[in-house]
């Protein structure tokens, strides 16, 4: 049988990380079209040109641990001061701030890094009171190992690790590794076709920031089991398969 499910929650828990964060400084949120509205850096007018290794501040709490990011801390920082902070940064090149008009409860901040391709997103609730950020999703150029964020925060709180066939069982199968620091507001991932080897020299690509009090955003929720170390990618594996897909091979 075909396991949409899965795939079906994997693309729901991927369009609400993509739903993650940016605003002008006159323009009311609510009033922010579907059209990305740039936003022009303040000052300084001239920035300097960030450190060779500036994507692995935030493992050396640079200028904030987790879940503070270049400044921004999810449950806490507000849309406009987020984009204020994001348009003054050097990292930065341009910040823009969207919503969508199937989606209007979601605001969206984006930008672009100064060097290099690519960018991040920010994420915040347009209905909220004070339109607070609940998470940041930097898209760092480089990737960082596992070892590198264990010492910098010690042991992760938890692990989800997933698998499933695609739409029909000549696509192979797709992987999914979260490792989350609850307590800290941070989770680490990687995924694609092939299945990941869990190690102290595993290589991942991606990092979010969120609100320790909220991890609503990773799902399936039930999938989510207590770190007990660096385990096989299928000690911590769930799928609809009976095991099916998180034993096998593509």
């Amino acid at each position: 049988m075909i396991n949409c499910r899965f795939h079906c929650r994997l693309a729901v828990r991927t369009i609400l990380i993509c739903i993650l964060m940016s605003l002008a400084s006159c323009v009311s949120i609510h009033d922010i079209p579907d059209t990305p509205v740039p936003i022009e850096p303040t000052r300084p007018a001239t920035k300097l040109p960030p450190s060779k290794d500036w994507s692995s501040r935030w493992l050396r709490g640079e200028p904030c641990f987790a879940p503070c990011w270049e400044g921004i801390t999810p449950g806490r920082t507000s849309a406009m001061v987020a984009v204020d902070l994001l348009s003054r940064s050097s990292l930065v090149a341009r910040v823009e701030m969207t919503t969508s008009r199937l989606t209007p409860e979601y605001g969206e901040i984006n930008w672009d890094w100064s060097e290099g391709q690519g960018g991040g997103r920010a994420s915040f609730h347009t209905n909220s009171p004070d339109q607070t950020v609940y998470a940041v999703s930097p898209d760092f150029p480089t990737s960082f190992e596992l070892r590198d964020v264990i010492q910098a925060y010690g042991d992760p709180s938890h692990v989800l690790a997933a698998a499933g066939h695609g739409p029909d069982f000549g696509s192979g199968i797709s992987y999914d590794l979260w490792i989350v620091d609850q307590s800290q507001g941070f989770a680490v991932r990687t995924g694609g076709h092939s299945k990941p080897v869990l190690g102290a020299d595993m290589l991942l690509n991606d990092v979010v920031f969120f609100d320790p009090a909220d991890m609503g955003f990773i799902s399936p929720s039930e999938w989510l089991v207590p770190w007990q170390g660096i385990r096989d990618f299928e000690f911590y594996c769930h799928d609809e398969e009976s095991g099916r897909a998180c034993h096998s091979e593509n």
